[in-house]
């Protein structure tokens, strides 16, 4: 069965954890995000209503709104096997996020979920932080945007990597002297 090559670990029985906590966080886009998200759900809403198959529509219009919302230097990379004409459209939008400069305290001012994250991961300076994401394209994504403000010393971990690479990162990680940061898909749950 199953249980010879899956691991699943509950809360309860391993013990010792702390309670999760949920809290929201109201974030106000920049200038240059509501730009983006303005020009950018118009024309993904355009392109959707070209699919034919409801259930591929909607996921792909998913796909592309959390994109948007969420990983901005990400976006061009999903967009790219879709639309060509529509990553050139958004290429200068998606550009005027990621390249904003950062402000006086080191936090980006281009990307208001960026900025948060930055904001608490200097925070917890000398804390190792395990951040998970939704797809391997987003941890690459995010991966570019820390490594500008805390360079190369970022581990990552997704079904992309080959299973010997995902040990290493982990192990380097996990050392004492490793990155402060390891940004994961749900692969590294």
């Amino acid at each position: 069965g199953l249980a010879d090559y899956v691991v699943r670990n509950r809360r309860g029985p391993v013990g010792g954890l702390p309670n999760r906590i949920p809290e929201l966080f109201a974030l106000e886009p920049s200038e240059v995000q509501n730009q983006l998200i303005d020009v950018g759900e118009g024309v993904m809403l355009d392109l959707a209503a070209t699919l034919d198959d409801p259930r591929e529509r909607n996921i792909t219009l998913g796909r592309l709104l959390r994109a948007l919302w969420g990983a901005p230097r990400a976006l061009i990379d999903i967009l790219k096997p879709l639309s060509p004409e529509l990553v050139n459209h958004l290429v200068p939008y998606v550009h005027d996020v990621i390249s904003a400069p950062l402000d006086h305290e080191g936090l980006p001012t281009g990307d208001a979920r960026l900025r948060w994250l930055v904001k608490h991961l200097k925070a917890e300076a000398g804390n190792k932080v395990l951040i998970f994401v939704e797809t391997d394209i987003a941890v690459r994504a995010l991966k570019d945007s820390l490594s500008a403000i805390f360079g190369e010393h970022i581990a990552v971990f997704h079904k992309g990597l080959s299973p010997r690479d995902q040990d290493r990162q982990v192990a380097w990680f996990r050392d004492e002297d490793g990155p402060q940061i390891m940004l994961s898909t749900e692969a590294g749950g």
